[in-house]
């Protein structure tokens, strides 16, 4: 952690949730650990703050106003493959701001984390435990782009195939025969050839 003194920013992270009490607490939690805070109440919002910040972290509510949190980050790792992600959830589903149903956290888990989020905390949680939690999410980041910039770099002129056409063309190119001339059989003891 980080001295009181040291007040520079370590990290973004982008708060999404519907509810502004949950924007607002988790923004205290948050600046208190000397974080810059971005703040999103929908989905669409969290979408185009990321593409204008590129945030260190998302932290978003499940119950988001037009779309669910694993639904924004199915969204987002179009976008960025490694992008930092935690998916807070409580126990209703919610649609439009009213309780459509009970939520299942553990499926909520398992999609989130099939997703590629880092976590998923149910709430309440304490301040600890999603500082902890995001500490982890942006290390685990770190990690994978800079594991992956050498094979970039080393695979940057490989172009990918467009599909399996092309590679099927590309196979057909390589191990094709190429066509034999008509050839008609001569027999040598024809007594019709003169």
């Amino acid at each position: 952690m980080r001295s009181s003194v040291d007040h520079a920013p370590r990290h973004t992270v982008l708060i999404a949730s519907s509810t502004s009490l949950i924007r607002e607490v988790f923004h205290d939690i948050f600046a208190a650990a000397t974080y810059e805070c971005l703040l999103a109440a929908s989905g669409r919002e969290a979408i185009e703050i990321v593409q204008g910040w590129q945030p260190s972290l998302i932290v978003a509510d499940f119950n988001l106003e037009d779309m669910s949190a694993v639904e924004l980050l199915e969204n987002l790792r179009q976008q960025d493959p490694d992008v930092a992600f935690i998916i807070l959830c409580g126990n209703v589903f919610k649609r439009n701001g009213k309780v459509v149903g009970l939520l299942d956290s553990d499926a909520v888990r398992a999609a989130g984390l099939k997703l590629g989020a880092h976590t998923v905390l149910e709430k309440p949680v304490r301040p600890r435990d999603v500082l902890h939690a995001a500490d982890q999410a942006i290390e685990a980041r770190r990690v994978a782009i800079c594991r992956r910039q050498p094979l970039e770099r080393q695979w940057g002129e490989v172009r990918p195939l467009a599909g399996v056409s092309e590679l099927l063309a590309m196979f057909a190119a390589v191990f094709s025969v190429a066509p034999k001339p008509s050839v008609h059989p001569v027999a040598f003891d024809d007594p019709h050839r003169g």
